[in-house]
Protein backbone atom coordinates (compact mmCIF):
# COMPACT_ATOMS: atom_id res chain seq x y z
CA UNK A 1 0.00 0.00 0.00
CA UNK A 2 2.30 2.93 -1.29
CA UNK A 3 -0.91 5.50 -0.96
CA UNK A 4 -0.52 7.63 2.07
CA UNK A 5 -3.53 8.45 4.30
CA UNK A 6 -4.68 12.35 4.96
CA UNK A 7 -5.62 10.91 8.81
CA UNK A 8 -5.21 8.00 10.92
CA UNK A 9 -8.86 7.09 11.12
CA UNK A 10 -9.07 6.84 7.36
CA UNK A 11 -6.09 4.39 7.57
CA UNK A 12 -7.45 2.43 10.22
CA UNK A 13 -11.31 2.00 8.23
CA UNK A 14 -9.07 0.81 5.50
CA UNK A 15 -6.83 -1.60 7.25
CA UNK A 16 -10.08 -2.92 8.84
CA UNK A 17 -11.78 -3.38 5.24
CA UNK A 18 -9.30 -5.22 3.88
CA UNK A 19 -8.61 -8.45 3.78
CA UNK A 20 -4.80 -10.56 4.59
CA UNK A 21 -4.01 -13.96 4.93
CA UNK A 22 -2.79 -15.04 8.33
CA UNK A 23 0.95 -16.70 8.77
CA UNK A 24 0.04 -19.49 11.51
CA UNK A 25 -3.51 -20.66 9.53
CA UNK A 26 -3.43 -19.42 6.24
CA UNK A 27 -6.90 -18.50 6.32
CA UNK A 28 -7.74 -15.12 4.81
CA UNK A 29 -9.34 -13.26 6.95
CA UNK A 30 -10.96 -9.38 7.38
CA UNK A 31 -8.27 -6.84 8.41
CA UNK A 32 -10.78 -6.54 11.45
CA UNK A 33 -9.18 -9.97 12.67
CA UNK A 34 -6.05 -8.17 12.79
CA UNK A 35 -4.12 -6.27 15.16
CA UNK A 36 -2.90 -2.80 13.54
CA UNK A 37 0.82 -2.18 14.57
CA UNK A 38 2.36 1.39 14.37
CA UNK A 39 5.81 1.17 13.14
CA UNK A 40 8.91 3.43 14.20
CA UNK A 41 8.24 5.65 11.24
CA UNK A 42 4.67 6.54 12.50
CA UNK A 43 3.07 4.41 9.74
CA UNK A 44 0.00 1.40 10.74
CA UNK A 45 0.05 -1.98 9.30
CA UNK A 46 -1.68 -5.18 9.95
CA UNK A 47 0.50 -7.83 12.20
CA UNK A 48 0.98 -11.16 10.22
CA UNK A 49 -0.76 -13.08 12.53
CA UNK A 50 -4.81 -12.92 13.17
CA UNK A 51 -6.03 -12.11 16.71
CA UNK A 52 -7.14 -15.91 17.56
CA UNK A 53 -3.27 -17.56 16.53
CA UNK A 54 -1.72 -14.62 18.23
CA UNK A 55 -3.46 -15.93 21.14
CA UNK A 56 -2.54 -19.86 20.43
CA UNK A 57 1.22 -18.82 20.24
CA UNK A 58 0.72 -16.80 23.75
CA UNK A 59 -0.27 -19.90 25.38
CA UNK A 60 2.28 -21.92 24.42
CA UNK A 61 5.05 -19.80 25.12
CA UNK A 62 3.84 -18.93 28.29
CA UNK A 63 3.48 -23.01 29.01
CA UNK A 64 7.20 -23.22 27.53
CA UNK A 65 8.58 -19.97 29.31
CA UNK A 66 6.59 -20.08 32.52
CA UNK A 67 7.81 -22.83 34.83
CA UNK A 68 11.35 -21.55 34.59
CA UNK A 69 10.67 -17.69 34.89
CA UNK A 70 8.61 -18.48 38.09
CA UNK A 71 10.83 -20.74 39.65
CA UNK A 72 13.77 -18.58 39.02
CA UNK A 73 12.16 -15.02 40.25
CA UNK A 74 10.69 -16.31 43.01
CA UNK A 75 14.18 -17.72 44.37
CA UNK A 76 15.73 -14.16 43.33
CA UNK A 77 12.76 -12.36 45.52
CA UNK A 78 13.12 -14.29 48.36
CA UNK A 79 17.13 -14.04 48.74
CA UNK A 80 16.78 -10.36 47.96
CA UNK A 81 14.43 -9.88 50.72
CA UNK A 82 15.92 -11.85 53.26
CA UNK A 83 19.67 -9.95 52.75
CA UNK A 84 18.14 -6.79 52.93
CA UNK A 85 15.85 -7.34 55.82
CA UNK A 86 19.11 -8.28 57.58
CA UNK A 87 21.52 -5.34 56.49
CA UNK A 88 18.52 -2.91 56.85
CA UNK A 89 17.64 -3.81 60.68
CA UNK A 90 21.58 -3.84 61.87
CA UNK A 91 22.39 -0.10 59.97
CA UNK A 92 18.80 0.94 61.52
CA UNK A 93 20.02 0.75 65.00
CA UNK A 94 23.22 2.73 64.59
CA UNK A 95 21.60 5.49 62.42
CA UNK A 96 22.14 8.61 63.61
CA UNK A 97 22.75 11.13 61.48
CA UNK A 98 19.00 11.04 59.93
CA UNK A 99 17.95 14.34 57.91
CA UNK A 100 22.15 15.55 57.86
CA UNK A 101 23.72 17.15 55.35
CA UNK A 102 26.40 14.83 53.27
CA UNK A 103 30.24 15.90 54.31
CA UNK A 104 32.86 15.74 52.01
CA UNK A 105 34.52 13.16 54.03
CA UNK A 106 31.29 11.09 53.82
CA UNK A 107 31.26 10.94 50.27
CA UNK A 108 34.39 10.28 50.31
CA UNK A 109 33.98 6.84 52.59
CA UNK A 110 30.91 5.78 50.48
CA UNK A 111 32.71 5.87 46.94
CA UNK A 112 35.46 3.55 48.52
CA UNK A 113 35.48 0.08 47.02
CA UNK A 114 36.88 -1.95 50.14
CA UNK A 115 34.38 -1.47 52.11
CA UNK A 116 30.80 -2.72 51.81
CA UNK A 117 27.15 -0.81 52.31
CA UNK A 118 26.35 -2.11 55.62
CA UNK A 119 30.29 -1.25 57.66
CA UNK A 120 30.07 1.88 55.88
CA UNK A 121 26.72 2.58 57.35
CA UNK A 122 27.65 1.96 60.76
CA UNK A 123 30.73 3.64 60.47
CA UNK A 124 29.07 6.84 59.21
CA UNK A 125 26.00 6.38 61.22
CA UNK A 126 23.75 6.53 57.83
CA UNK A 127 21.02 4.05 57.06
CA UNK A 128 21.85 0.94 54.57
CA UNK A 129 19.60 2.93 51.94
CA UNK A 130 20.74 6.29 52.40
CA UNK A 131 24.45 4.91 51.62
CA UNK A 132 23.30 3.17 48.60
CA UNK A 133 21.00 6.10 47.15
CA UNK A 134 23.89 8.57 48.25
CA UNK A 135 26.23 6.17 45.82
CA UNK A 136 24.04 6.50 43.32
CA UNK A 137 23.67 10.34 43.19
CA UNK A 138 27.20 10.43 43.17
CA UNK A 139 28.20 8.39 40.11
CA UNK A 140 25.68 10.18 38.62
CA UNK A 141 26.26 13.75 39.10
CA UNK A 142 29.40 15.39 38.90
CA UNK A 143 28.93 18.08 41.07
CA UNK A 144 28.90 15.36 44.29
CA UNK A 145 32.03 14.01 42.71
CA UNK A 146 33.38 17.02 42.96
CA UNK A 147 32.41 17.25 47.13
CA UNK A 148 33.47 13.48 47.29
CA UNK A 149 37.03 15.18 45.97
CA UNK A 150 36.62 12.94 43.16
CA UNK A 151 38.32 13.66 39.66
CA UNK A 152 35.41 13.45 36.55
CA UNK A 153 34.87 10.27 35.05
CA UNK A 154 36.79 7.96 37.85
CA UNK A 155 33.87 6.30 38.95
Amino acid sequence: MSKRYESEPERRKVLRASTKKCTRCGEFKSGADFTIYRSSDGYLYLISRCKPCMVIVGAEYKKINTSYAEAHAEGQKGNKRAWAAKHIHTTLETATNNNKEWTGPEMEIILREDLTVAEMAKMLGRTYYSVTGMRRQCRRDPRKQVLAGVERGEL
